[in-house]
């Protein structure tokens, strides 16, 4: 080597001496000039998932170079030029991009005269939270992934001692991120980001426009790992709270929404729902139900029956389970199983379990 490698080298260049019989390496690091200067064309933008027709260039000799701009409107550095145009056989390269100290990797590939610049992997937080992903280097031991438009960043490549991709997940004000295996496609994974936020990574292939002449790219979602469902029917409201929590801490779910469930504590994860409808007198509202665990061997279909001033209001709550993520929907009395009797002289007396000896909740077939 004639010059050594360093952290930011990009750029190498060999020279043969034939005389000594050695190959001299050059080790440099290229940037292009943040100003294009007074001489040159203004920069061209085109918008995410977009093209743009290039007709007054001579497309055999093009090189381009391209940057990107962020949320607050702060751009990268400009990559390095970039032959554009590939007639023979199409080709894939990995673009750097430097981003408030911080590398950014893109791909680009080339069809013909199609030239693509896309990312293999981004992330999205679809939490409500306010959750970020981090990655190692820069400033400090972890430093923030910005995103560049709709509030989507690309996930960074890092892989921890097993091999397998992971990412930095962080709840900011909370302690620290978290670390989590990115889940093959099609797969989830759990993420414990506080002992009160459960949620799950989910991975999905993206379908591109045409335009975009299907690259390979993937989504990573951040979810939640709780969903609640109200399929109560028309003009009934349900609520969720966990067990000894104040009322004023419920959630409460309009007909056909659906919620995120957050623990406000970390003594006693159990759920409690009830319900209630507006009417012209005002609000009236069912008493809560017993609490119940929301876990893997839960899984299933139950009657509740909630207290109210006269006969008590029967639902049927469902936990099911896709992936690491558990949902409860609840629905109408319509759907709960159903006790027949069809014996022609005994009758049959039975209550709600956990009712114990209250007469609201006993009934006869």
């Amino acid at each position: 080597f004639r010059s050594r490698a360093k952290r930011n080298t990009n750029c190498l260049i060999a020279v043969l001496d034939a005389r000594h019989g050695e190959i001299i390496w050059n080790c440099f690091h290229a940037v292009m000039p943040s100003d294009p200067g007074r001489d040159r064309s203004a920069p061209l933008r085109i918008g995410s998932q977009s093209f743009l027709a290039a007709f007054d260039l001579v497309a055999e000799d093009i090189c381009v170079s391209f940057a990107l701009r962020d949320e607050d409107g702060t751009m990268t550095s400009w990559s390095l030029p970039v032959q554009a145009v590939n007639t023979t056989h199409s080709m894939e390269e990995v673009i750097e991009l430097v981003h408030r100290g911080m590398y950014v990797h893109l791909n680009a590939s080339r069809q013909g005269r199609e030239f693509v610049v896309y990312a293999h992997w981004w992330f999205v937080n679809s939490t409500g939270l306010p959750a970020r992903l981090v990655q190692p280097g820069g400033p400090g031991k972890m430093h923030p992934v910005k995103a560049f438009g709709e509030h989507v960043a690309f996930l960074p490549q890092v892989r921890n001692d097993a091999g397998d991709g992971v990412a930095f997940v962080e709840l900011r004000g909370a302690a620290g991120p978290v670390e989590a295996r990115v889940p093959d496609i099609g797969g989830s994974q759990a993420v414990q980001l506080t002992p009160l936020h459960a949620c799950c990574l989910r991975t999905e292939r993206i379908a591109l426009p045409e335009a975009m002449r299907g690259v390979p790219c993937c989504l990573v979602s951040l979810l939640p790992g709780l969903l609640l469902f109200n399929r109560a029917g028309p003009g009934v409201e349900v609520g969720f709270r966990q067990v000894g929590c104040p009322n004023d801490s419920a959630t409460w779910i309009l007909p056909g929404s659906s919620a995120a469930l957050w623990w406000a504590s970390r003594s006693e994860q159990l759920v409690q729902v009830a319900a209630r409808r507006r009417l012209p007198a005002g609000v009236e509202q069912t008493g809560w139900s017993l609490p119940f665990e929301l876990r893997e061997s839960r899984i299933g279909a139950y009657p509740v029956a909630l207290r109210t001033k006269a006969a008590p209001c029967l639902l049927c709550v469902s936990v099911d389970q896709e992936g690491y993520m558990l949902s409860v929907t609840v629905m109408g009395s319509d759907r709960c199983h159903a006790i027949v009797n069809r014996h022609p002289s005994i009758l049959l007396d039975g209550s709600m379990e956990g009712a114990g000896e209250d007469q609201a909740f006993v009934f006869t077939v």
